[in-house]
């Protein structure tokens, strides 16, 4: 049975990757596709460290970009989902919780792999 999140610092968001095509044009102004799988969702998150996901069926970590940005708090913008006012916007929200984080650029294919 999993714990229950609300004794965490902070706030935990999840989300149904398979409806977020739905609703993501009206609100931020740039239509996504249908996904095929949740991993496909994942690769879009705006924020290259962020894009973490948990698979249900077995407990594994999905993590395209590994794990290093987030240890140290590296925001970069995730170049499958190159939106530069949006990202912006939300590295600003981010720096307001965790003032430690730092923006840099978009890693390069080659520095990720």
């Amino acid at each position: 049975m999993a714990r229950p999140c609300w004794d965490l610092a902070d706030k935990v968001d999840i989300k149904n990757q398979a409806r977020v095509h739905l609703w993501y044009g009206e609100k931020f102004g740039k239509d996504f596709p249908a996904f095929k799988c949740t991993e496909d969702g994942v690769d879009r998150y705006l924020i290259s460290c962020t894009r973490l996901g948990v698979r249900v069926h077995d407990a594994s970590l999905y993590a395209p970009d590994y794990l290093d940005d987030m240890w140290h708090g590296i925001l970069r913008m995730n170049p499958l989902n190159a939106q530069p006012e949006l990202f912006a916007r939300k590295c600003r929200q981010y720096q307001q919780r965790w003032p430690w984080l730092r923006v840099e650029p978009a890693a390069s294919s080659e520095e990720v792999q």
